[in-house]
């Protein structure tokens, strides 16, 4: 599988690093500031266009940005097939939250918040 990681923050490090220690490779991120890792040895792809990072078809998205936008890119994952794994709060408002899940649920993809 290959996942990626849309912002890497404290929480999005920490669920890197777990991923690493199970043994998976196959990781990219999604950065817009570049901001080097603090807490993480291993190099990760980074892409800082979106749709670029979509264009590597992941099947597992981590959204660990901050949570305005949330639902913005897990909707853009979720509609290219991705399963999800949402930090909490899901979104900071709920404006598109109906659409993500329809999509989820037409995708039978997994939708987990954490």
């Amino acid at each position: 599988m290959k996942y990626i990681f849309c912002g890497l923050g404290s929480i999005g490090e920490r669920h890197l690093n777990n991923l690493i220690s199970l043994g998976e490779n196959d990781i990219i991120a999604y950065r817009k500031r570049g901001l080097p890792l603090r807490n993480v040895k291993k190099d990760i792809p980074t892409y800082s266009s979106l749709e670029k990072a979509v264009e590597q078809k992941p099947d597992v998205a981590f959204i660990t940005n901050p949570s305005i936008y949330h639902t913005q890119l897990a909707l853009r994952f979720a509609k290219n097939n991705c399963h999800l794994f949402i930090e909490k709060p899901l979104s900071s408002n709920l404006r598109g939250i109906n659409e993500l899940s329809k999509v989820c649920k037409q995708n039978k993809k997994n939708n987990k918040n954490d």
